[in-house]
């Protein structure tokens, strides 16, 4: 623009000098009615030189402003896209998957290559694949949709994830579909203990409000029962009173979940209260030919209510037993954690459980026996973290069942070793 100005400028400077020449040449003088006509011809064109390079500039800048304005724009965005902490993906058309954001392989596990090559399809539950095709559907008709799904992280877990999905425009014309990802398995499980904590108030009232008035009839029943014993005869009566006995147990276990227990807490010998246990169930063991197996390894010492330890040792070791009905070996051992955790692991040879249900082990009234209660572990769990301790099932189906207690230990011998190499945990 520049150049053409100044050549715009030179021209009619030529011009001007080439007409007073003519003239002077010609005639012998030079018109000054000419020469200020062809001035202010010259000073038009200069005037309207300079406007235009004023607006050459004025345009040049609205040009660099927009494209400062264009790559902030661009820097938000890739700023947006890149730090996001929820996952971001961008789909064409026809479903395929066109770029991820670090997010993405955090959550999945998957890089965008590896998407590419097995299609984001192939992570998502079976039964969450038609919703989540229909929803996309509706997107790149214009309509945004948001829902929950389950998809298979790279290692095996499941996540869950709340989806949004949202139409690009580009034009006015739908181009494509961006999915926003936020991971919600947290809030999932802390949604699962609310509701375990919600069952355990309901048994908890059920509790209050029936356990001592059950008990009291039940006294009663079982004092005519012994009496009418010579009467209807020892195979009869005993078979009510055995049902009488379990229906005690099972308001006893209502008890301990209805209101606080009183506690004595002392320190005891860990590997004493462990054997004590096997003792007591030693001979109800060689009836169902089932042997165990101790070995301890260490020594410790935990700050504890002995008789609750007991009741949930007891527990255990009864779970173990009734899973191998032909017999088998019942292996109780103790070892140290790290420095200050203790572990006793009971493992058995029975049928073991399905990872499906190792979840819900402990929920109220939820058992893989034919006559349990589902109390059992409830109860010995919840003495467990009363004891600052935690519990953890391990299981496969046909190989056995590995209940692993931990506590903290108040004291220990210079066998404690670290956790890691005793491969406890």
């Amino acid at each position: 623009m520049k150049l053409l100005k100044r050549v715009v400028l030179i021209f009619c400077f030529a011009i001007s000098i080439g007409f007073f020449s003519f003239h002077y040449l010609t005639e012998g003088r030079v018109p000054v009615a000419d020469y200020i006509g062809t001035a202010s011809v010259f000073f038009f064109y200069w005037l309207i030189s300079k406007l235009f390079d004023k607006i050459t500039q004025l345009e040049e800048a609205k040009r660099l402003l927009l494209e400062q304005r264009l790559e902030e724009s661009e820097n938000r965005y890739t700023s947006l896209f890149l730090n996001n902490t929820d996952a971001v993906l961008s789909f064409d058309l026809k479903g395929n998957l066109v770029q991820t954001n670090p997010a993405t392989e955090k959550i999945t596990g998957y890089t965008l290559e590896e998407l590419q090559e097995i299609g984001i399809t192939s992570l998502i539950l079976s039964d969450n694949v038609g919703r989540k095709l229909r929803k996309f559907s509706k997107t790149i008709k214009g309509e945004p949709q948001e829902g929950e799904l389950c998809i298979v992280h790279k290692n095996g877990k499941t996540v869950h994830i709340n989806l949004k999905m949202i139409p690009i425009v580009m034009n006015n014309q739908i181009t494509g579909v961006y999915g926003i990802a936020k991971d919600i398995s947290e809030s999932k499980q802390t949604e699962e203990l609310i509701r375990q904590s919600e069952k355990l108030a309901a048994v908890g009232q059920l509790a209050a409000g029936v356990a001592h008035e059950i008990r009291n009839p039940l006294t009663t029943i079982k004092g005519f029962i012994q009496y009418l014993r010579p009467k209807i005869g020892p195979y009869h009566t005993d078979i009510m009173l055995a049902e009488l006995d379990r229906i005690n147990f099972i308001v006893g276990e209502f008890l301990v979940l209805s209101k606080p227990q009183k506690t004595q807490f002392k320190e005891h010998r860990l590997e004493s209260i462990v054997e004590n246990v096997i003792l007591f169930l030693e001979s109800q063991a060689n009836l169902s030919k089932i042997q165990f197996i101790s070995h301890f390894n260490t020594q410790a010492t935990v700050t504890c209510d002995e008789n609750q330890l007991k009741q949930v040792f007891i527990n255990l070791l009864k779970n173990a037993m009734e899973s191998m009905p032909n017999g088998g070996q019942v292996r109780v051992e103790l070892k140290a954690a790290n420095d200050n955790l203790a572990c006793v692991r009971i493992q058995d040879e029975g049928c073991g459980i399905p990872e499906s249900q190792i979840k819900r082990l402990g929920e109220p009234f939820y058992t893989t026996k034919e006559d349990g209660t589902g109390l059992g572990l409830m109860v010995s769990q919840r003495i467990i973290q009363n004891h600052g301790g935690h519990l953890i099932i391990d299981s496969q189906p046909h190989q056995g069942t590995t209940a692993s207690v931990f506590l903290k230990s108040a004291c220990h011998s210079p066998n404690f070793v670290d956790a890691v190499q005793d491969g406890i945990i």
